[in-house]
């Protein structure tokens, strides 16, 4: 209809159509109320996320200090490994070091708030730096036993591989 401002229809009272279908995507409806998937997606994920960030801040800026054989990061039999027994001991003790500091809202009727904030910090979730710290600290802890050393001969062998590489693409 001419003159109608975009979204607005006649025969439908209240927020547009484009509107209440995004609110539809946006929201879930739970038996007392409505959490956004948004919200929920980053409560869900906000503790693997800090806590991989930790791991990885450490190992670049503490441990290896920049220094990777690139070519090896991505292969099972590189330097590297297909597992760090060390980044997944880190990541573990600071996940458990995050749940008393949790608060997750009712999702699907379930929901959880750790002793500190309940008792505490009046409902605010500080697990995330709990985690971030934790984790950290851990992994820089049991990077110490690392043979850095022995690392130093599969960077090498990564700078020439990447080398030639470059010299091939000019």
């Amino acid at each position: 209809m001419v003159g109608q401002r975009g979204g607005e229809h006649p025969e439908h009272p209240g927020p547009a159509p484009a509107r209440r279908r995004l609110e539809g995507v946006l929201h879930v409806r739970g038996e007392r109320e409505r959490v956004p998937l948004l919200q929920r997606d980053l409560l869900a994920g906000h503790g693997d996320l800090v806590l991989w960030t930790a791991l990885n801040l450490v190992d670049f800026f503490f441990v290896r200090r920049g220094h990777y054989a690139i070519t090896d990061i991505f292969s099972p039999e590189g330097v590297y490994g297909a597992w760090g027994w060390r980044g997944l001991t880190a990541y573990f003790v600071g996940f458990a070091a995050e749940i008393p500091f949790m608060v997750l809202p009712p999702i699907f009727g379930l929901s959880y708030t750790g002793w500190i904030p309940n008792h505490v910090t009046n409902g605010v979730d500080y697990s995330w730096v709990v985690g971030l710290l934790v984790s950290g600290l851990v992994y820089l802890v049991l990077s110490r036993s690392l043979d850095l050393a022995a690392e130093q001969e599969a960077i090498k062998a990564s700078e020439r591989e990447l080398q030639a590489i470059d010299q091939e693409t000019r």
